[in-house]
């Protein structure tokens, strides 16, 4: 299980009970969900990014509901909101008519957030457990990196982070793939190339580690809104 405090938790839970009284679900995103994919790394967050599957209109309850349990809401950022325990939650609304759209256009500052990728989101999410008895859904690395090459395109300047973050999971999600390689169950005097086995280098680089980099960018970026790999992205390959 991945470490938060126990304040923590209980405001999860807190909001996990709102969404089933609306119907609806929520899937972390972030640094926690970075965390859930690699847990030996050290990876400090003040935060918990949180996308909820409702549209705007739907939303304004959510609030409400928020609201009368102590959490407040930060006046210049109109996604982040603070717990009576204090807990800082970064809350995106990601309906499905928002999704469609790509965006979401906030109604006090007209700020406008991209939700490209948000049907993986929901659509890839997987349960893990915070608590006993107590589990929540979070996006796998492969989706976290699809959020994280969105938002850096989006914005390039104020995003130099997510570049960073893209580049760690690139050579984390290889090093994993490397450990979990099954031995060969050939003989060594066998004649046949078992498929397992370490293979040398062809001269397309298949077997390379560039090129697992490179499959995992595909998976990454297989949205319909983003059918090519981005050139932006090409030196990332490289080992």
């Amino acid at each position: 299980m991945i470490a938060l405090s126990q304040e923590q938790i209980d405001d999860l839970r807190e909001l996990q009970g709102h969404c089933e009284q609306l119907k609806t679900e929520f899937v972390v995103i972030g640094a926690i969900a970075y965390q859930c994919s690699f847990p030996n790394e050290s990876r400090h967050t003040g935060d918990i990014d949180i996308a909820v599957a409702l549209d705007l209109p739907d939303f304004g309850e959510m609030e409400k509901r928020l609201q009368s349990d102590g959490w407040t809401r930060n006046p210049t950022r109109e996604h982040r909101w603070r717990s009576r325990r204090a807990t800082l939650v970064d809350l995106l609304p990601a309906g499905r008519e928002l999704r469609k759209a790509g965006q979401i256009t906030w109604p006090q500052s007209q700020f406008t957030m991209s939700l490209i990728g948000f049907n993986h989101v929901f659509g890839e999410a997987r349960p893990v457990m915070i608590a006993p008895q107590f589990s929540i859904q979070v996006i796998p690395a492969p989706v976290l990196m699809l959020l994280k090459i969105v938002a850096f395109m989006d914005d390039h300047y104020r995003r130099e982070r997510d570049l960073s973050d893209i580049r760690s999971i690139l050579a984390l999600y290889q090093a994993w793939s490397i450990a979990l390689s099954p031995p060969c169950p050939m003989r060594a005097g066998w004649r046949e190339r078992c498929s397992c086995a370490p293979q040398p280098a062809r001269a397309d680089g298949v077997s390379s580690p560039r090129w697992r980099k490179f499959r995992l960018l595909r998976v990454a970026w297989k949205s319909p809104e983003a059918a090519s790999l981005p050139e932006t992205f090409t030196h990332l390959l490289h080992p």
